[in-house]
């Protein structure tokens, strides 16, 4: 028995965090002649998790905030703008508190043949293994259904269910995990979402692996192609759409948008990675052989230089001897930033739209045309346009997220 809507169900699959691929450093690092070194000369690879620690490039365990000793001045810089950018107010609860948002928006999924539109409603708070609620609205506002991953009994998740208006309404529904796996998983990646959702609009609480600048190659005229040119990388094939996701709009193209970007690379623990649940066992243990994980990935910010707010966000694996565009890269479009929150209450920054493309295989003619194998669809997955009664700092508590 399926209890979610379309609108969560293709929600879920398609939003903003999208299938990623992601992969650690596969050699390590040779250090000799200093204090501390192993014997063997060798010390672990950056993103190598020992117990509960992550190592960042320094070989210090990366914390939330924390730039990596030897980190470029200039990288050092641009990073701290984007975090003061974007810092929220202290919530009203007081310093120290789980983070905790409401987040309004009209969704929309679209493909080659049409789009499905909804009104969503997202809480979470970040307790436990992340608290989740999703509200699905009606085109006045009204509350049909809602679905949520809560504390239960011994302190584990547990799933609930209920519909709120129509023919099938209902009393709560726990959803077990025998008869409503694929609805539990569901409400797992509405959490992950919410999870990177959370780190995209409080950077300073990203843990840094390593952070440095990622320079388009001088006097490279591929941006006219679409192409973004980074320097030791074969390209980036940004999609053909305008900045509210159409083709053949009347909006700035996305290529005039990254025109004025200046990029930024982070390397992080801190990003969901839901490629991992279509990938097959015998696929995971081959990556697990060859050094690769789903701990750490690139984050390549395009930053408006004068805000210092992000604009396009590539997600790409963490190994920096692979190229950036690669199967399961993504793109995340995140403008439009405006403050909200309730009158009397702070205001945090968020973006207005947030816009998912997947990478896709090139046609022959545009491998021939750029020498790329692969680009960024002109049918985005999925988008969001949040509304100004969105809370980003929410006083929620985790019965919040319990059935009452």
């Amino acid at each position: 028995m399926q209890l979610s809507s379309i609108g969560f169900r293709a929600l879920g699959c398609a939003l903003l965090l999208a299938p990623m691929a992601s992969t650690l450093e596969a050699s390590a690092r040779v250090q000799s002649g200093q204090e501390g070194v192993p014997a063997g000369g060798r010390l672990p690879a950056p993103g190598t998790i020992l117990g509960e620690a992550v190592l960042a490039v320094d070989s210090k365990p990366a914390e939330k905030g924390r730039i990596p000793d030897g980190t470029s001045p200039a990288a050092s810089a641009l990073w701290n703008k984007l975090v003061e950018s974007l810092t929220p107010p202290t919530a009203p609860t007081g310093a120290g508190t789980a983070r905790s948002f409401e987040l309004d928006f009209d969704g929309r999924i679209r493909s080659e043949t049409g789009s499905n539109q909804y009104k969503a409603r997202f809480a979470y708070l970040e307790h436990g293994p992340g608290l989740v609620r999703a509200i699905m609205l009606g085109t006045t506002g009204r509350e049909k259904s809602i679905q949520t991953r809560g504390i239960g009994a011994g302190d584990r998740p547990q799933y609930w269910f209920k519909q709120l208006s129509g023919d099938t309404k209902s009393d709560w529904i726990e959803l077990t995990r025998g008869q409503h796996r694929e609805d539990r998983a569901e409400t797992d990646r509405w959490a992950n979402i919410s999870y990177d959702i959370a780190r995209l609009t409080d950077p300073a609480s990203f843990r840094i692996v390593d952070l440095r600048l990622r320079p388009l190659k001088k006097d490279s005229q591929r941006i006219g192609q679409g192409i973004l040119d980074f320097e030791n990388d074969p390209g980036v094939r940004l999609p053909d759409t305008d900045i509210d996701g159409i083709l053949g709009g009347r909006k700035a193209a996305l290529t005039d948008l990254a025109k004025g970007l200046v990029w930024l690379e982070l390397a992080t623990p801190d990003f969901k990675d839901l490629s991992q649940e279509k990938k097959s066992r015998r696929q995971r243990l081959e990556e697990q052989e060859e050094g690769i994980g789903p701990q750490v990935r690139r984050l390549v910010f395009g930053i408006d230089p004068k805000t210092s707010r992000p604009q396009l966000v590539i997600v790409a694996p963490h190994r920096t001897d692979m190229p950036l565009q690669v199967g399961g890269s993504l793109l995340l479009q995140c403008t439009d930033w405006f403050k909200s929150g309730p009158e009397g209450r702070p205001k945090s920054y968020v973006p207005g739209s947030f816009i998912s493309y997947e990478t896709e295989s090139m046609s022959a003619a545009e491998e021939k045309a750029t020498g790329l194998r692969r680009r960024f669809s002109n049918t985005a997955s999925a988008d969001l346009f949040v509304t100004d009664r969105s809370d980003m700092n929410a006083a929620l508590k985790p019965e919040d997220f319990r059935p009452h």
